[in-house]
């Protein structure tokens, strides 16, 4: 649309469409390189794993590739701070003990607005009342115990598996978000 329009300059895109984010950025590559454009963008990794088959992770690496600068804009930020994320392990953290799903503010250069550090807001989200424990992108291996099955047709049969935990959080099935 903007080559078609032949826009001189794009300074700002934002986007939040449930987890098709990945989509419009790869549909967006030209536009992204030519202009450089600050980017509002959620990122809802239950949705994405869910309905896309894509993770954060895979939303980071492409934020990454494009913009030098990526910040955390908290829900409840004093005086319009921001967060900056400088690894995708701060992403997936803020992921966890957060709502589930972040808005991002995407630059390639720094921003003009206060800061702060990650360590704070992350520290200060561990222990607020509310902190949920959401597990964003688990990780796991099921593993039958038997080799063979049988059953009636319509009959319920028992599965014997082990589920491995593979990845860096806790799996529980207590709490709000089981």
């Amino acid at each position: 649309w903007v080559a078609q329009h032949a826009l001189p300059r794009v300074d700002f895109v934002k986007m939040d469409i449930e987890g098709a984010e990945l989509d419009a950025l790869a549909g967006a590559e030209q536009l992204l390189s030519r202009h450089a454009p600050a980017l509002l963008i959620e990122c809802n990794a239950v949705v994405m794993r869910r309905f896309h088959r894509r993770s954060s992770r895979d939303l980071y690496d492409v934020l990454a590739r494009h913009y030098r600068h990526i910040y955390l804009v908290p829900e409840t930020s004093r005086e319009g701070d921001v967060v900056p994320i400088e690894a995708y392990p701060h992403l997936q953290e803020a992921l966890a003990l957060g709502r589930g799903n972040e808005d991002l503010f995407c630059t390639t250069t720094p921003v003009a607005l206060p800061t702060r550090p990650f360590a704070e807001w992350i520290d200060e989200l561990r222990h607020a009342p509310n902190a949920s424990a959401i597990v964003i992108d688990p990780s796991y291996r099921l593993q039958p115990a038997a080799a063979q099955l049988t059953g009636a047709a319509g009959a319920r049969v028992a599965v014997p598996l082990t589920l491995h935990n593979t990845g860096a959080q806790p799996l529980s099935s207590a709490g709000r978000f089981p």
